[in-house]
């Protein structure tokens, strides 16, 4: 499925798995691409809504932010995120990198929200 701006789905998928902390705004991965190749929000929230289709996380909409929340990677399929063209290792990397273009406020608000706040808090504690 393209797009009018040449960004596959795939790579879309690829980059909001890529991108740093347990979650990913739907702005911020927009924002990712060059102005010249970024795609609609509405593409970002449609692989958004893939990736939850295969398991890797699930999308939520906080204030009208749509977030796609990572899964753990003690939790993730292997095969799902290898299909999005990660190794487990990339994947458990980007997943504890903390987002510095994420304001405290909005991690403050995705992490009350997230239904495994604690497991996500304990396995970033540990994994430092």
């Amino acid at each position: 499925m393209g797009l009018k701006v040449g960004v596959l789905s795939e790579d879309i998928q690829n980059r909001i798995l890529r991108l740093p902390g347990p979650f990913v705004c739907a702005r911020r991965v927009v924002r990712s691409y060059s102005s010249t190749r970024r795609p609609s929000s509405k593409a970002v929230q449609e692989a958004m809504a893939s990736l939850q289709d295969t398991g890797t996380g699930t999308v939520l909409t906080l204030n009208k932010v749509v977030v796609f929340l990572k899964k753990l990677p003690t939790a993730v399929s292997l095969h799902a995120i290898a299909a999005c063209g990660l190794t487990p290792e990339e994947y458990r990397l980007a997943f504890i990198k903390i987002d510095d273009k994420i304001t405290a406020d909005m991690q403050e608000t995705v992490m009350d929200a997230h239904p495994q706040k604690d497991e996500i808090e304990a396995f970033l504690a540990t994994s430092k």
